[in-house]
């Protein structure tokens, strides 16, 4: 009977080529949405990390909390002396650290220079992790020490790249930074670590320098038969007491705790994919809403039909199953274009998931588990948008619907109530899309027409790495800076240029700055972010100083300290007050403010900063 009822089924779709085309087409692009996003939050939200027992593995956080609950957790943010502490007290744990100071470097390899994202991490990071080298070893804690042995640890990637897979590499000398460094490991290929790492260097932890910054975070692996309650409260009982200030003025108080390491890894992206999720998920129901509306319409042209297969002694179960059927052809055949469709959106994602590092440790693909959801959404849509235009069309009066042709039967008098409540459905589902839609449009809108505070025209950005050995002192930075500068001025076609720390949009050094004088109190630093430039960033830019002037070559070493803020941080710090001529206690000494530019906007997204906004900023020169 079922047979038949496919073949039927088959049939009636062959019958009616314009509603099978729009069902399908509908359902292929409600289904290929759906699998495209379930299997981006599959590799990243759903499947196991690709370590041993991942479930042990964790992070050391900073937990802010208000009257007891957490209101935020930061999975970084450590000082040496705190991980002096943890590494110490806390038994319960085999724990590492890595630092989050790494910029890309420069590495000479067989004659070749290349640039390679470097992630810089402790002995017994990789132990910690379960992974061991494919080839040689990992860092030894002697060489995870201030002054210890230049080594690396390569991925397989840079391995094959850079040195054609050759394992005589191990024990060989490289030239990374500037200095010669050991091969002691070669990772697998299937390794991924928490960054798109090339290499593995030594990070040396201490308490001096970036050790006496929240530069630092601890990977952490839950000891056998220990529980997640006792080894944050050691972890607490060992960090907490050298937290300078425990509880701000605004009732907010911070402590430290375990995170589970793929919820650090995932916490950027989880909420945007729920809520793609979401929104493909209102789409389906939006197309089966539709679909339904549709089959009820074909039912009113199709009830002579039923009436006559119920007055020759069909049975009324009989009937809705094949109906059934017919809308199980349509969801199977609008669920293999599905997958098509899927398949062609992944791709996609697999070339944009490598630039938004949505999946550090692997790529989207249509598996096993994600056509096992394909097949779901099939029989799940056949139920949405089948059933009830089927059980509907069979409540029919026979002997009037024979008698009069059945035109009205359907669509008339208090038959059409399915109708009203599918068309309110639809227009209830849209209206959600359409809002959620806008509010996108409007944010993208804003992003792309607000005001960069430059002119973006014609100006084009090149980058270099200064942790080099050659770029150790002050001199030798001058004269790369200066030399680089000659040569490109002298470049026809171009007008000007200069040299900064980092670029608008970008996230630039977080400074503490005090007020120096009338409104300034002793200790009371204020958020700022700051940045080195060379004379000529300003005009390069064209990035209006509205007051006061901007650097000159007068702005030496030996003149007096001197910086430029922005209009943020006149209006934040100096309220009525000019602030040119006025003092700023920042990176340890008192500057006079000559300048006042206008605005870019910078990476925020903290210290009540949205995303994207014009932080408070100061400029220091080069010099």
């Amino acid at each position: 009977m079922l047979v038949d009822d496919l073949k039927l089924g088959f049939r009636q779709l062959i019958k009616s080529p314009g509603f099978s085309a729009t069902a399908i087409l509908t359902l292929a692009l409600a289904i290929g949405a759906n699998m495209a996003v379930f299997s981006l939050v599959d590799a990243v939200l759903l499947k196991p990390l690709p370590y041993p027992q991942p479930e042990r593995l964790a992070v050391v956080s900073l937990v802010y909390s208000r009257d007891g609950v957490a209101i935020d957790r930061v999975a970084a943010g450590l000082t040496g002396v705190v991980w002096q502490a943890i590494r110490d007290q806390v038994k319960s744990i085999d724990a590492a650290v890595w630092s989050g100071l790494s910029a890309r470097i420069s590495l000479v390899a067989e004659n070749r220079a290349l640039t390679v994202a470097p992630q810089r991490v402790s002995a017994g990071y990789f132990r910690v992790l379960g992974v061991t080298p494919a080839i040689g070893r990992e860092f030894a804690a002697d060489e995870d020490v201030v002054g210890g042995a230049a080594v690396a640890v390569l991925s397989d990637r840079l391995w094959h790249s850079a040195f054609n897979g050759d394992a005589a590499v191990v024990g060989q000398t490289i030239l990374l930074k500037g200095e010669p460094h050991t091969v002691v490991g070669i990772m697998p290929a299937s390794f991924r670590a928490s960054a798109d790492a090339d290499l593995w260097t030594p990070v040396r932890p201490s308490t001096q320098g970036e050790g006496s910054g929240g530069n630092y975070g601890v990977i952490a692996r839950l000891r056998d038969g220990v529980g997640w309650a006792q080894a944050s409260a050691e972890i607490a009982a060992a960090a907490d007491p050298l937290l300078g200030r425990r509880t701000s003025a605004s009732g907010v108080s911070v402590s430290h705790g375990l995170m589970p390491l793929q919820a650090e890894m995932t916490s950027d992206v989880r909420t945007p994919l729920l809520l793609l999720s979401a929104a493909v998920g209102v789409v389906l129901l939006v197309g089966c809403v539709n679909l339904a509306g549709l089959l009820l319409a074909r039912a009113g042209r199709r009830t002579r039909e039923i009436a006559t297969r119920l007055a020759l002694g069909g049975d009324r179960r009989t009937v809705i199953r094949q109906l059934l059927m017919e809308s199980l052809v349509l969801s199977a055949i609008g669920g293999v274009a599905g997958v098509v469709l899927g398949q062609i959106a992944v791709r996609v994602l697999n070339r944009s998931a490598s630039d938004l590092l949505l999946t550090p440790w692997g790529s989207v693909g249509l598996d096993a588990r994600v056509l096992g959801v394909a097949v779901v959404l099939t029989l799940l849509t056949t139920i949405l948008f089948g059933l009830v235009p089927a059980i509907h069309a069979t409540r029919v009066d026979v002997q009037a619907a024979l008698a009069e042709g059945g035109t009205r039967s359907v669509a008339g008098g208090a038959r059409g109530w399915p109708r009203r409540l599918l068309v309110m459905a639809e227009v209830a589902l849209g209206v959600v899309l359409l809002v959620a839609a806008g509010l996108l449009i409007r944010t993208f809108v804003h992003l792309q027409t607000i005001s960069p505070g430059f002119e973006p025209r014609n100006l084009i950005a090149a980058s270099a790495s200064l942790e080099d050995a050659r770029y150790e002192d002050h001199a030798r930075i001058a004269r790369l800076f200066d030399d680089s500068l000659a040569r490109l001025r002298r470049v026809p076609g171009i007008e000007s240029a200069a040299v900064s720390l980092g670029l608008p949009y970008e996230r630039i050094l977080n400074m503490g700055a005090q007020i120096v004088g009338p409104g300034g109190q002793p200790g009371d630093f204020r958020f700022t972010t700051m940045t080195y430039v060379s004379p000529g960033y300003f005009e390069t830019l064209r990035l209006p100083v509205r007051r006061g002037r901007s650097f000159s070559d007068r702005d030496t070493a030996t003149a007096p300290p001197a910086i430029i803020v922005n209009e943020s941080f006149a209006r934040r710090y100096f309220a009525e007050r000019d602030p040119v001529g006025q003092q700023v206690r920042v990176a340890g000494a008192v500057r006079e403010v000559i300048g006042v530019a206008d605005n870019v906007q910078q990476r925020g997204g903290f210290n009540g900063y949205g995303p994207l906004d014009a932080l408070p900023a100061i400029y220091v020169p080069f010099s």
